[in-house]
């Protein structure tokens, strides 16, 4: 195993996994209780801010308290294209199955998707069934659509 491998089981083996553990971002993390607490999570969330500081992070805790074992993780940085959002577009009405109550996609560093991705994601959070979340994390919000950011 390298310094790379060892550095990212360090990471994944002390990352938060629940809000509790999670240090700062005790106003992001009380309306996130909230929203829970009173069933009014929106269905698409935008979390932004500066590398590092618990985005995707907080979005993994969310995906487990809407009881999705196993969200899709995408890296826009990687995977940027139309194609993608078409793939999450096909899956998102399909059946929840293995005893998971939401379908959960985290697009994380989502900034980087191209326009033509970001237009047809917009056609895909309109259109989102009641078992369907997506949450966009980005350092850098000003790159998305703006409706997209509202």
């Amino acid at each position: 195993m390298n310094h790379e491998d060892t550095a990212v089981e360090l990471y994944r083996k002390h990352r938060p996994k629940s809000f509790k553990a999670v240090i700062g971002q005790q106003e992001a993390i009380g309306q996130l209780r909230t929203m829970l607490a009173e069933e009014r999570l929106p269905h698409a969330l935008l979390f932004n801010g500066l590398s590092g500081c618990g985005k995707t992070t907080l979005a993994r805790i969310l995906a487990e308290k809407l009881e999705c074992s196993n969200p899709f993780e995408i890296n826009a940085a990687e995977s940027r294209g139309i194609d993608t959002v078409r793939d999450a577009i096909d899956k998102q009405n399909m059946a929840v199955i293995g005893g998971n109550k939401s379908r959960i996609w985290i697009w994380d560093e989502c900034h980087k998707l191209t326009g033509d991705a970001q237009t047809a994601m917009l056609k895909m959070v309109e259109d989102i069934p009641s078992y369907v979340y997506h949450f966009l994390c980005t350092t850098d919000p000003q790159k998305l659509l703006p409706t997209i950011r509202s």
